[in-house]
């Protein structure tokens, strides 16, 4: 518990994230399911690449009063000509820029020095993954979403997994007439005024970019922030962000129902602060896995 009432937990707990790896980044392995039944697309069950796994987390807990002192603006009130009751967040990773392999750290085999620089970043689930173009995925890693229009607006407006999709005629599979198919490639800006919530945010370098928004004066729903747990059961999320995405880019539509994969975490979340899963206990559970049944916290003795 820290001073001004706020409080902070860092250690291992489950990875909290679900992803079908074979369909997100293989369209050709998209599930049957996720694909309207398309005959020949792979068939199930579709297993969650990060079951099993346990992941350093960060966890704050920040009153509103530091953010806003004076109260939040129209609270209970959605105002969509209004930015003055937005929290955008980002995070980044960084290391010392030289690593030296040592006897001395038994946890990491490694030895920092120099500069600290940033070796990672993310905000958006999947934006790297799903919208930036391989040849500028490592420039993302080591930018700044100050510079994202500038960067990668033209990933964004463009999409390339659209061009995969049309390239291994999942949309003459589905019948998608050819007009939707060249309104899908872009421009498309319907992604953008996702990202931004519909808001009057300038699509320019510094306002635009990989942040996660969240309109504190109404209820939190994805892409409004992005709530773990809060789903119909305790090892459910409140939406599939992955399907939200996927759908949204590919068949511009959020509601698609595309590329949902595992809709379900390994374990329960829990409901309170921190909210996420407790870690695994390595010996006795293993990795990759459809999910169900749910894994079982060990009972404290």
């Amino acid at each position: 518990m820290l001073s001004n009432g706020g409080r902070v937990i860092a250690g291992q707990f489950d990875d909290p994230y679900q992803l079908d790896e074979k369909g997100i980044f293989d369209l050709v392995n998209l599930g049957k399911d996720d694909l309207g039944g398309i005959p020949g697309a792979r068939r199930g069950p579709i297993k969650d690449v990060f079951t099993g796994f346990n992941v350093f987390s960060i966890a704050l807990e920040v009153p509103m009063k530091d953010i806003f002192p004076d109260g939040i603006p129209h609270n209970g009130v959605l105002k969509g000509d209004s930015t003055d009751s937005l929290v955008r967040v980002w995070s980044r990773i960084l290391r010392q820029r030289t690593q030296t392999v040592t006897n001395d750290n038994i946890i990491t085999g490694l030895e920092g020095s120099g500069s600290w620089v940033q070796v990672g970043r993310n905000a958006l689930p999947l934006f790297n993954a799903g919208l930036v173009g391989t040849q500028r995925q490592t420039l993302y890693l080591h930018s700044s979403p100050m510079n994202d229009v500038s960067n990668f607006g033209a990933d964004i407006l463009y999409p390339v997994l659209v061009r995969d999709a049309e390239a291994l005629g999942i949309y003459a599979a589905l019948g998608v007439p050819p007009a939707t198919v060249a309104t899908l490639k872009g421009p498309r800006m319907d992604i953008i005024k996702a990202i931004n919530l519909g808001r009057p945010i300038p699509v320019a370098d510094g306002s635009t970019g990989d942040v996660l928004t969240l309109d504190v004066a109404v209820d939190s729903s994805f892409p409004n922030g992005r709530r773990m747990g809060g789903g119909t059961a305790p090892n459910r999320n409140q939406v599939n962000v992955n399907s939200v995405l996927i759908s949204l880019i590919v068949a511009g539509n959020p509601a698609a129902g595309l590329a949902k994969g595992v809709e379900v975490n390994d374990k329960n979340y829990l409901d309170r602060f921190p909210f996420l899963a407790p870690a695994h206990q390595g010996l006795l559970q293993g990795h990759g896995g459809t999910n169900l049944p749910t894994v079982p916290d060990i009972p404290l003795p």
